[in-house]
């Protein structure tokens, strides 16, 4: 039975790891200067080399003949743990092993000293996933270690580990693997096993790792016995699943530009040729990301053409950005639950078309912003809005609501235009502090901020009597907590 690459090209010292140099450089310096820890937290997405230095580094304070901070690798121990037999390494899934048994049974392991090593190293794998009472029993054992024991604890998820046990640890948190290390790697091992491969497929195969090397390496094994060791762009299509690079542009172009027909041609070709939506959908997503950060920070991307990300970047404005990325989010989740993928997705670039054009969708009725004038937005398509907006106000201060419910709101260009026919009543919510609080639930509740601009009606004329008396019934409101009712 041949041995999965993942596991044959397993780093076997802290030079062979591929990225995380913040984290082996500092167990190197820790261990040259014998300054080792009792317990230490290894934190990050899967793939990324947790358990794996774990392991080594297991080895390498155990070895016989340390070399600036790396395990020889000749020694009696270094092989005994090279060859899997190093009986005081003990490595536990949690996944597993989660109830407080086990971790009694592991602390009364802890008791013995080692049988042939230095150290008796523990390593516990998926941490987060032991109980409560498991994490109380194991918080015992990490408060009073015996001198020759070592934790190496591993986790994908946290904020799912308990702070008490977080803090009684030394955390190194793991990052995602650049794409260009996971594609130098891949390069490597496919050269050592004899593999014809076009660089393009290995680059294809890092993006689809998502920073996980692991994942990227069992990719790589997948392809190769798929086509007697050829790893071409093709083969990686067929199995992944991925959509050709220019096909994603070209959507991304024509939904900026605000066109429907050519984007629901491109899906219907898809389907037909048995492409896979939710995949589709998913690179679409990657894409759109990339051209969001290009936009918002001018970050290029290892992945996409900087002529791409410029194409799409001008077309669109970040606003229509946003909300193409929001509406596709929400395709992603009900494309896996309907009968027909492709539906969800031909529905939101239906409604991402008519939103760039300037068409607003409400259920079964379509209305343009052009043929409603501003007064119109905020009393017809609006007015939900506006009455949430004055319960909101309502919620945090009766004084500011009951002046609003004197004020004509009209919206203008991203600015909210109160009218009210009292002065006093205008200067209320001009008052800065009251006027922080109006636009605090406006961005809550329009989810954008809009500014705000009071006035007074046109032809009115200022009745310093009313405003008198507007003055008495709101210091009685602000007293009271009443609110003006007709």
């Amino acid at each position: 039975m041949t041995t999965a690459l993942y596991r044959k090209y397993r780093p076997g010292n802290f030079e062979e790891v591929t990225g995380q140099e913040h984290i082996t450089k500092t167990l190197k310096n820790a261990i040259g200067m014998g300054q080792i820890s009792h317990a230490y937290l290894f934190t990050g997405p899967r793939g990324v080399g947790k358990t794996s230095i774990a392991r080594i580094f297991a080895k390498t304070i155990n070895c016989k003949d340390i070399k600036k901070g790396e395990a020889c690798n000749k020694c009696v121990m270094c092989k005994s743990f090279i060859d899997g037999k190093a009986i005081d390494m003990i490595e536990i899934d949690a996944a597993s092993n989660r109830g407080i048994d086990e971790i009694r049974d592991l602390r009364d392991k802890i008791k013995f000293a080692p049988n042939q090593a230095k150290y008796k190293v523990f390593i516990i794998d998926e941490v987060h996933m032991l109980t409560k009472e498991a994490f109380n029993a194991l918080l015992k054992t990490l408060e009073e270690p015996p001198a020759h024991a070592i934790f190496v604890l591993a986790t994908t998820e946290i904020h799912k580990v308990p702070d008490t046990i977080i803090s009684r640890c030394q955390r190194f948190d793991f990052e995602r693997i650049n794409t260009k290390l996971i594609t130098a790697r891949l390069e490597d091992i496919s050269k050592k096993e004899g593999f014809e491969y076009e660089l393009k497929a290995l680059e294809m195969i890092a993006v689809e790792a998502s920073g996980g090397l692991r994942d990227a390496i069992s990719l790589l094994d997948q392809v190769s016995s798929f086509n007697a060791k050829k790893i071409t762009e093709m083969e990686i299509k067929s199995i992944i699943g991925r959509a050709d690079l220019e096909q994603i542009f070209n959507v991304a172009l024509l939904m900026a530009k605000g066109k429907t027909k050519e984007p629901l041609d491109i899906i219907n070709d898809l389907v037909l040729r048995g492409g896979d939506v939710n995949q589709f959908v998913k690179n679409l997503l990657e894409f759109l990301r990339e051209v969001f950060l290009f936009k918002l920070a001018r970050r290029e991307s290892e992945k996409i053409p900087k002529e791409y990300l410029e194409k799409v970047s001008n077309a669109t404005s970040e606003r229509e950005l946003i909300d193409i990325l929001e509406i596709l989010a929400n395709v992603e989740k009900q494309s896996k639950l309907s009968s027909l993928p492709q539906l969800p997705l031909e529905i939101a670039l239906v409604k991402i078309g008519m939103s760039i054009r300037g068409q607003i969708y409400e259920g079964i009725i379509e209305k343009k912003v052009s043929e409603k004038s501003s007064k119109e937005m905020i009393t017809d398509t609006g007015s939900n809005k506006w009455e949430e907006l004055l319960l909101e106000i309502k919620s945090s201060n009766h004084s500011v609501h009951a002046f609003l419910k004197a004020a004509d709101p009209e919206i203008d260009k991203g600015v909210l235009v109160l009218a009210f026919l009292y002065q006093f009543h205008k200067e209320r919510i001009e008052d800065v502090k009251n006027k922080m609080i109006l636009e605090k639930a406006i961005a809550k509740v329009y989810g954008e901020p809009l500014r705000v601009k009071c006035v007074l009606k046109k032809g009115e004329k200022m009745k310093k009597e009313e405003d008198k008396k507007s003055d008495i019934v709101a210091k009685s409101i602000e007293i009271f907590g009443g609110e003006i009712v007709g």
